[in-house]
């Protein structure tokens, strides 16, 4: 019964988000009614962070505002990092693949939009495109990204990027010294030579998943470790079928805890990494 209300009231709610302007406004709405109906569920209880300030934190995190303006609200820091940044992205995944499986492609792509948008805090698609091409700031990806005009899926995060290399000089002089200095950045990276190195498979790993839902691999003096982001978590680990040397201390690269296959998943969030 719980499933079949939750499912009821995120596919409404979904829909009536769908059918309108899709404002920022409107993509903040949607988040708040989606936290409010699931906030007193019972296996996703824990996840949640609280403040009296919550709906300031979600309207500036959501709208790309600077964390130095953010964390002068009550555990501002805790609630971006670990509910927008990491618990809120599993759990609205989690309601996407749900939503597929029952054929509502359209409400499962909008509410995996909202993950993406959620777990980096920016208001829209294309500006997590600017900084997943290089533009490590989220204030800086969100200027550059008004810029274009265009906000479609179809143009890849690679297309950006050789854009704003392409055409720096441009570019430069239509955004702050901040920005611009990032672009500087991007242009120097770019002649760094990618990472090759070998996809590691999925694996299950015991009842790990119960204190994480994120791992790193990690050499510690010699020995190889999976350890999670916050180190509450860190396993040494022995003789294993797997190999995880290639991927240790490489910025970027984590594996996350798939719930449905109930398998851990490697996910490469470095632009100079490719798998072979």
């Amino acid at each position: 019964m719980q499933k079949r209300y939750l499912s009821c009231n995120h596919y409404g709610r979904t829909q009536s988000y769908i059918v309108s302007d899709k404002t920022l406004e409107e993509r903040i709405s949607l988040l708040e009614n989606i936290e409010d109906v699931i906030r007193d569920v019972n296996i996703y209880k824990e996840k949640f962070e609280d403040s009296v300030d919550i709906k300031e934190i979600r309207k500036k995190w959501l709208s790309g505002i600077s964390m130095s303006d953010i964390v002068q609200h009550e555990n501002a820091v805790n609630i971006v990092t670990q509910h927008y940044s990491f618990n809120m992205p599993w759990v609205l995944n989690g309601i996407s693949k749900k939503m597929k499986k029952q054929n509502l492609i359209e409400e499962a792509d909008t509410i995996e939009e909202l993950a993406i948008l959620v777990e980096l805090g920016l208001p829209n698609i294309k500006s997590v495109k600017i900084y997943q091409a290089g533009i490590r700031s989220r204030i800086s990806a969100y200027e550059i990204a008004n810029l274009y005009d265009d906000d479609l899926w179809e143009k890849s995060i690679r297309t950006y990027k050789q854009d704003l290399i392409d055409h720096a000089d441009y570019y430069k002089n239509q955004v702050s010294e901040n920005a611009a200095l990032w672009i500087d950045l991007l242009v120097r990276f770019s002649k760094r030579k990618f990472i090759k190195i070998k996809k590691v498979p999925n694996f299950r790993y015991g009842k790990v998943h119960k204190r994480t839902k994120r791992l790193m691999a990690r050499i510690i003096n010699d020995k190889q470790y999976l350890v999670s982001p916050n180190f509450s978590v860190i396993n040494e680990i022995g003789e294993s079928d797997i190999d995880f040397s290639k991927v240790s201390n490489i910025n970027g690269i984590y594996f996350d805890y798939d719930e449905d296959d109930k398998l851990w998943k490697i996910t490469c969030m470095n632009p100079y990494v490719v798998f072979t």
